[in-house]
Order: structure tokens, then sequence, then C-alpha cells
């Protein structure tokens, strides 16, 4: 078992590295999303009504 401070800083330091791969995997999501969506023509006349 760790000791105190040495306890309560690995606690902290797997919390921020939890948030971050969070983030990361919600770019990921993000992105995904971007890519898997159809693609709109910018001269596609139906948009212009």
């Amino acid at each position: 078992m760790l000791e105190g401070g040495t306890r309560e800083k690995a606690l902290h330091t797997m919390r921020e590295q939890t948030q971050r791969m969070e983030g990361l995997v919600k770019q990921l999501l993000t992105l995904s999303r971007i890519e898997a969506a159809p693609v709109l023509a910018m001269n596609d006349k139906s948009m212009c009504r």
C-alpha cells in the first residue's frame, strides 16, 4: 500500500490522466461523426432556393 502523501499524489495523477483520456475520446468521437456525415456539394442548386 502507498503511504498518505504518495497515495494522494498517485490518485491526483490518475484523475488528471482519466480526464485527459476522456477529452481525447470525445474528440475522436466528434471526428468520427464529422467523417461519417454525408458530404454536401457546395454547388447544389437545391440548396439555393
